[in-house]
């Protein structure tokens, strides 16, 4: 359902059924603007009803989809930052090790000469 554009010419003919809706509403049997009225805006509630129902439904689904993404996706984010946390303190971690190798090899050499 494009729920957008239907929910726009819904709004549109709610204003103009607004719009012509009787000052004073009379008994429908007995005037015949009122009974039009009338006919016209069950006419009409019939149709948009289902369809307003049926569009704020999808929307509130779309709406939870859209969230349990989001969630998944900071949690995927934050176990990334966690794993690229973990790296960075392993590969300082190696870095230093590799600069100690470095020294004892460069002491080493030094005390043969």
């Amino acid at each position: 359902m494009a729920f957008d554009g239907d929910c726009h010419l819904l709004a549109q003919r709610a204003l103009e059924l607004e719009s012509q809706a009787p000052v004073v509403q009379h008994d429908p049997t007995e005037c015949e603007m009122c009974a039009e009225y009338q006919r016209d805006l069950m006419e009409f509630a019939r149709k948009a009803l289902p369809k307003l129902a049926e569009g704020y439904l999808q929307l509130s689904r779309r709406s939870m989809q859209a969230f349990e993404s989001a969630k998944l996706r900071g949690r995927f984010l934050e176990d990334l930052q966690e794993e690229n946390q973990r790296l960075q303190k392993e590969l300082l971690a190696r870095e230093g090790e590799l600069d100690e190798l470095l020294r004892d090899d460069a002491s080493r050499k030094g005390w043969r000469r």
